[in-house]
C-alpha cells in the first residue's frame, strides 16, 4: 500500500522516540532513490532507511543492513560531507501529511555549529529526499525537478525550498475538536459534507478526511457495513449513527496513538503478506501483530522486494527463452525450406533419366533448345513430358546438370530431415521449459530452469577452456601448436573412465518439489528436465509409480511407495500434481486432464534424446483435475517422513 498520512503520523512518533539524540555514523545510497543512515546513540545502533522510490516511498528503522554499492553517487557523497557526525535534534511533521523533516546539528568547515534539514517527501510518484541549509536553501535533492517538469516548484541546488502544496482536507485533531458533539449525537460533522451529499461515501471521505488512504476509507465503510457506492443522501438515520460511531472510533484511535502495527493477507487462508497498517483493521485477515511499525514495514517491504525480484527474474528468464524459441523457429523454417527443395530430387532424376534415354532421338541435332518433349516411360499411358533445358549446354550437358541437381537435392533432403528431427525435439524441449517457468513458485524454481538452459546450450567445459586460455603465458597464446594440444589430450585421457564421464555429464544439483499424499506417501516432482530425468531414472525405486501428462509438456512426478501398496487416493493426488505442473493446466482451465502412469521400471531413454524425454510402456491412464498441491497436500522435506 502507499504510505498514508495516518501511518506517517504514527511513524513520526515512533522515530522521535528512537532516533532523536542519535549521531549519524555512516551514510549509504543502496539504490537510485534509497538512502540509509546508520545512527549511533548510547551504545545502540539503528539504521534509518529512507526511500523516494515512486512505486514504494517509505521510511522506517531497518532490522538488518542491506547491500551497499562500492561507488557512492554524488548525492550520497554530499550527505557524507555535510551530515556525518551530525546529531539529530528534532523531527518536524504536520499532522496528516506524508512529509517530515529531520533537524540535524552539525559543525561546518569553520567548526561552528549549524543546522541542516533532511526533508523526506513520501508523496507517491512525486516523492523526494532533499537536503536544506539553515535558511531553507536546497543543497541537493535525490531527484532533480527543474522548470521543464514543474514551473512552480523547482527542486534544484541553490534554489529556495517550497513546501509541497497542502491538500484541502481536515486533520484528525480538527475533526475531533469541531465535530465531537455531532459524532456523539450520531451525526457526521456538517463541515465534512460541504454540501456534497450526492457524492458516494467512498469519494466523500477520501476528499475530506486528512491522512486517510483508500484502504482506511474502505475499513471505515466495512465497519459500518455500508457499500462504497451509496451516497450520503441515501443514508437512513440508523445507518448514519453506525457510520458516525465507526468514524469516531477510528479518529479516537488515531488521536490516542492506539497503534497496533500488523501484517495482513489479501484473503482468508492466504499466508503471503498483502498489506500493513498502524491501526487494527477488520477488512483484511490479520497474519501477525508486530512489535513496532518499523518492524511491520521492514517485513512487508522485504516480502514485496522478494516478490518484485521474483517477477523480474521470471521476466528475464521468459525473455531469454523467447529468444531461444525465435532462434529455433528460424532454424526450423530454414530446414523446412531445404526439405521442400530436397523433395525436387525425384523430379530432377526423372528429367535426367528420360532425357538420357531419348538422346538417340536427338542425334545429329546441333541447336540448343530451351525445352524438349520426350516420351515418359514411367507413365502407363506413355504421354509426352516437356523438359526445360539450359540453352547454354548441349543435351548431354543438361543430362549431367539434372543428375547433379538430383544429387545435391537428395543430400539436402537427408540433411534437412536430420536437422528437422533435432529442431522439433528442441521445440518440445523449449515448450517444456516454458511450462516449468510458468509454474515456477519461487526464485529457486526459476534458477533451475536457467541452469538447464545453460547446461544444454553452452558446450561443456567452455568456461574452463576460456579461463585456461586466459591464464596461459602470452608467448604460449601467440604460438599455439600441437605439443600443447597433445599435452591437454594426454592429461584429459589420464583421468579414470568413470571420472571422465562425470566431468562430461556435469549434472546440475537437484532440489525436487516434495509433498505428502493425503495417506502419507511421498510425492516428488522435478522443476526442470534435468531434475525430471534425475528423479525418474536415478532417484526412484523400480516399483515406484511414475506420472506424466499425456502427450504434452509437464513435470515428471513420482509416487514413492517404500514397499507399500499404492492406494487410489494417493494415485489421484500424484496425478493431480502432474496435471498442475503441465501445460494442460492452462489449456483446460479447470477441466479433466489425461495423466499416464506406470512403474518406474517401465521407463527408458532413447539415445541422443533431450534430458527428461523418456519412453514409457505398459501404462495406465487416469483423468483428474489440476489442483495446486499447496491447497490439499502437506509439504515434505527431504529425508523426513510424515508424522
Amino acid at each position: 500500500m502507499p504510505l498514508d498520512g495516518i501511518t506517517t503520523d504514527f511513524l513520526c512518533r515512533e522515530l522521535s522516540e528512537k532516533i532523536i539524540g542519535s549521531r549519524i555514523n555512516r551514510i549509504f545510497q543502496p539504490a537510485a532513490y534509497d538512502l540509509s543512515l546508520h545512527l549511533w546513540q548510547s551504545g545502540r545502533q539503528e539504521q534509518l532507511f529512507l526511500s523516494a522510490n515512486p512505486s514504494a516511498p517509505r521510511a522506517y528503522l531497518r532490522c538488518k543492513a542491506g547491500p551497499n554499492p562500492k561507488l557512492a553517487p554524488a548525492f550520497c557523497m554530499l550527505l557524507r560531507k555535510l551530515l556525518t557526525g551530525g546529531e539529530i535534534i528534532g523531527l518536524e511533521h504536520e499532522e496528516g501529511e506524508r512529509v517530515f523533516s529531520l533537524l540535524i546539528q552539525v559543525r561546518n568547515e569553520y567548526g561552528d555549529l549549524c543546522e541542516k534539514r533532511l526533508v523526506a517527501e513520501l508523496t507517491g510518484r512525486h516523492s523526494n529526499l532533499i537536503l536544506l541549509s539553515e535558511d531553507k536553501i536546497i543543497h541537493d535533492a535525490i531527484r532533480h525537478i527543474d522548470h521543464s517538469v514543474n514551473r512552480l516548484r523547482e527542486l534544484m541546488p541553490a534554489r529556495p525550498y517550497l513546501e509541497p502544496p497542502r491538500q484541502n482536507k481536515h486533520p484528525v485533531s480538527l475533526i475531533l475538536a469541531q465535530g465531537q458533539r455531532e459524532l456523539e449525537n450520531g451525526k457526521i460533522p456538517s463541515f465534512l459534507l460541504d454540501g456534497s451529499t450526492d457524492k458516494n461515501l467512498y469519494h466523500l471521505f477520501m476528499d475530506t478526511l486528512g491522512g486517510f488512504s483508500p484502504l482506511l476509507v474502505r475499513e471505515l465503510l466495512f465497519r459500518a457495513r455500508l457499500p462504497e457506492e451509496m451516497t450520503f443522501a441515501e443514508l437512513k438515520d440508523d445507518e448514519e449513527k453506525v457510520l458516525a460511531a465507526a468514524l469516531g472510533t477510528l479518529l479516537t484511535q488515531c488521536a490516542a496513538c492506539e497503534a497496533r502495527p500488523s501484517l495482513y493477507a489479501s484473503r482468508p487462508g492466504d499466508t503471503s503478506v498483502y498489506d500493513f497498517h498502524a491501526l487494527p483493521l477488520t477488512l483484511l485477515p490479520r497474519l501477525k501483530e508486530c512489535a513496532s511499525l518499523s518492524a511491520a514495514m521492514d517485513e512487508f517491504y522485504e516480502a514485496r522486494e522478494r516478490k518484485l525480484r521474483f517477477v523480474e527474474q521470471k521476466k528475464a528468464a521468459e525473455k531469454r527463452l523467447s529468444r531461444i524459441r525465435k532462434q529455433n523457429s528460424r532454424k526450423l523454417s530454414l530446414h523446412e525450406e531445404d526439405l521442400r527443395e530436397g523433395e525436387k530430387a525425384g523430379q530432377y532424376r526423372l528429367y535426367g533419366e528420360l532425357l538420357q534415354a531419348s538422346l538417340y532421338a536427338f542425334k545429329g541435332r546441333t541447336d540448343r533448345p530451351s525445352h524438349v518433349s520426350v516420351k515418359n516411360y514411367y507413365d502407363p499411358d506413355g504421354k509426352e513430358l516437356l523438359i526445360p533445358l539450359d540453352p547454354s549446354l548441349n543435351l548431354p550437358g543438361n543430362v549431367e546438370r539434372f543428375f547433379k541437381h538430383y544429387r545435391k537435392a537428395e543430400e539436402k533432403r537427408r540433411h534437412a530431415e536430420t536437422f528437422l528431427r533435432k529442431d522439433r525435439a528442441e521445440e518440445a524441449w523449449i515448450e517444456s521449459l516454458a511450462v516449468a517457468l510458468e509454474r515456477a513458485e519461487n526464485p529457486e524454481d526459476i534458477q533451475a530452469v536457467e541452469d538447464e538452459i545453460r547446461h544444454e546450450l553452452r558446450p561443456e567445459g567452455m568456461a574452463e577452456q576460456r579461463s585456461e586460455k586466459a591464464e596461459r603465458p602470452l608467448k604460449d597464446r601467440l604460438n599455439p601448436g600441437r605439443p600443447s594440444s597433445r599435452k591437454k589430450k594426454k592429461a584429459r585421457n589420464t583421468l579414470p573412465e568413470k571420472k571422465q564421464k562425470q566431468v562430461e555429464a556435469s549434472p546440475v544439483s537437484h532440489n525436487f518439489r516434495a509433498y505428502f499424499s493425503q495417506n502419507g506417501l511421498l510425492i516428488r516432482s522435478g522443476r526442470n528436465n534435468l531434475e525430471n530425468e534425475q528423479l525418474s531414472l536415478r532417484k526412484s525405486h523400480q516399483n515406484d509409480l511414475w506420472f506424466h501428462a499425456h502427450n504434452i509438456p509437464g513435470s515428471h512426478v513420482v509416487l514413492h511407495l517404500d514397499g507399500r501398496e499404492a492406494d487410489e487416493l494417493s494415485i489421484e493426488d500424484a496425478a493431480s500434481v502432474a496435471a498442475w505442473f503441465s501445460s494442460a493446466n492452462r489449456a483446460n482451465s479447470g477441466g479433466k486432464v489425461e495423466i499416464d502412469y506406470c512403474p518406474v521400471k517401465n521407463l527408458s531413454k532413447a539415445r541422443g534424446a533431450k534430458p527428461g524425454h523418456l519412453i514409457y510402456k505398459n501404462f495406465k491412464t487416469i483423468y483428474v483435475e489440476a489442483r495446486n498441491p499447496h491447497d490439499f497436500l502437506s509439504p515434505a522435506e527431504e529425508g523426513k517422513e510424515k508424522a
